[in-house]
């Protein structure tokens, strides 16, 4: 399915303008909602390696170990156990775990008061990629600074891969998604940051959204 959305090009950045035939709207969250740094946690972790480590951060999807942690098949001390032996050095727990979190930032208020306007005309839905550490740190942010105590506040349905041990680019996320919700492919926006999940999604005939950092999709 070719994708029509309309941009809208305003100073620095790129605005969207969503298709009439538009009934659902998936979101992504990091990159989408949350923002990431994901060079802090390179960084971090190479500042853990031990002398003989040779794998990079980029690597570790060869090894399984955050696809895994993602789609909730190891727990979090389980996973910083395989992590000590990929950075070949006996470091803490806490250590792995804040440089796992050094990536996550900020949720912006812009960007839960633009969820909160689309809800009232879309239903509105939230895919992540995520672990269960990640998921903690800012769902307490979530909750602290703008007091829904839960997701489906916010969204009518949030899916987080490691409760559901499915993770994207699977199809089967898309598929499950679209069953449990009874959702139509082709009247649902996806909005994710990676090409790989917007191809995928868009190959089951959902119409995507490939966020570049010069689309700001909540301005």
């Amino acid at each position: 399915m070719q994708i029509h959305l309309m941009l809208f090009f305003h100073y620095f950045y790129t605005m969207i303008s969503i298709p009439p035939h538009i009934k659902n709207i998936l979101f992504d969250f990091g990159g989408v909602i949350i923002n990431l740094d994901l060079s802090a946690s390179i960084e971090a972790f190479e500042k853990l390696k031990g002398p003989n480590a040779s794998i990079s951060f980029e690597e570790w999807t060869q090894y399984g170990v955050e696809p895994a942690f993602e789609r909730g098949e190891i727990s979090p001390r389980d996973f910083c156990e395989q992590m000590r032996i990929l950075l070949d050095n006996p470091v803490s727990d806490q250590q792995i775990y804040d440089a796992w979190n050094a990536m996550i930032l900020d949720i912006p208020e812009y960007r839960i008061r633009a969820i909160e306007k689309l809800k009232k005309k879309y239903r509105v839905f939230l895919l992540s990629n995520t672990s269960e550490t990640h998921y903690q740190l800012y769902t307490k942010e979530f909750q602290e600074k703008y007091h829904y105590q839960e997701w489906e506040k916010l969204f009518e349905k949030a899916w987080f891969s490691h409760h559901i041990g499915l993770r994207k680019p699977d199809p089967a996320i898309f598929k499950l998604i679209l069953k449990e919700k009874n959702l139509n492919a082709g009247e649902t926006l996806f909005i994710d940051d990676s090409k790989a999940n917007t191809d995928a999604a868009n190959a089951l005939g959902f119409e995507v959204l490939h966020l570049t950092p010069d689309i700001d999709w909540a301005r």
